[in-house]
């Protein structure tokens, strides 16, 4: 494409009507511009994919508005540049504008941030703010150093006498193995095969004491016990002197009444109970409880 320029255009390489007057000749339209103007309407009418038609005269605004269509950009990605489409928490108004809607838990949108922890549906506390939270709580029941705890799992680390939590590898060296071992310049009892008892002003801290089993003795007596009448089983005696000599049965001559019995005394003795000497031990027993044995690990830092 190119201006006008033949030798009649303006020093602008403009059209001019002319001016008899001046004089002043009007613009000659030369084949070779003429020709150039065609092609390049021609050009953006085939280039749209259409072909000439003599009889359609609206050829080229379909042309343009072909182009216009094609050239609709695609959706935009993190490589290219292109059309985004309105999502989740965002608005449209009537005016054009775009907006972003306030989150909560039913709504995608922005989130304001807050200082710390509360019962919002609508804001979101800070990492600072949970850190603090959890630090706070952790705080509150926080063990001293030489608390004492029972422990579920395995040792690791010198000597294998610092505990290594549940799901972790390396051993936590803020904690070790009650064992009798002096730790970081600190006594640690040897609670191996112990339990603890609270201590007292009669039982003091780091006294030690009791057994896994014990016996019993048992030793006494009732004193002399002289049996009663009443205490004798019940019994009697038949009568009968020695014999002399021979005769008589086991040595003894028996007297016998007119209807023939052998007289003998009354019964005597009652067949009541009395009492005996007791004296002997038990044999040595396990007065444990059924247990699930932990081991007792302190802080020593």
């Amino acid at each position: 494409m190119h201006r006008i320029d033949t030798s009649t255009a303006t020093p602008d390489n403009k059209f001019t009507e002319g001016d008899p007057a001046v004089p002043v000749a009007a613009t000659t339209v030369s084949a070779e511009w003429l020709n150039a103007v065609q092609e390049e309407l021609v050009a953006v009418i085939t280039g749209a994919g259409l072909e000439l038609k003599k009889s359609d005269n609206g050829q080229l605004w379909q042309a343009i508005s072909q182009l216009i269509a094609n050239a609709k950009p695609g959706l935009a990605t993190k490589a290219k540049p292109g059309l985004v489409q309105v999502g989740g928490g965002l608005n449209i108004t009537p005016e054009g504008l775009l907006s972003v809607l306030a989150a909560s838990v039913t709504q995608a949108g922005i989130v304001q941030l807050a200082s710390g922890l509360s019962d919002s549906t609508t804001t979101a506390p800070t990492c600072k703010a949970v850190k603090d939270a959890i630090e706070s709580k952790l705080s509150a029941v926080n063990v001293p150093v030489g608390g004492i705890l029972a422990f579920s799992g395995t040792f690791g680390g010198d000597g294998n006498r610092f505990p290594i939590p549940l799901g972790e590898d390396a051993p936590d060296m803020h904690w070790c193995l009650c064992d009798g071992t002096t730790t970081n310049g600190l006594p640690v009892p040897d609670l191996r095969g112990r339990m603890i008892r609270g201590a007292s002003d009669s039982v003091p801290a780091g006294s030690t004491g009791g057994s896994e089993k014990h016996s019993h003795s048992l030793s006494g007596t009732v004193g002399d016990t002289t049996l009663s009448v009443e205490q004798i089983a019940s019994h009697k005696h038949t009568l009968g002197v020695p014999a002399a000599t021979g005769g008589g049965a086991g040595g003894y001559f028996y007297m016998r009444d007119g209807a023939g019995y052998y007289p003998s005394t009354q019964n005597t003795g009652g067949s009541q109970p009395h009492t005996h000497t007791l004296d002997g031990a038990s044999g040595e027993a396990n007065g444990l409880p059924p247990y699930y044995a932990l081991s007792y690990i302190i802080r020593i830092s």
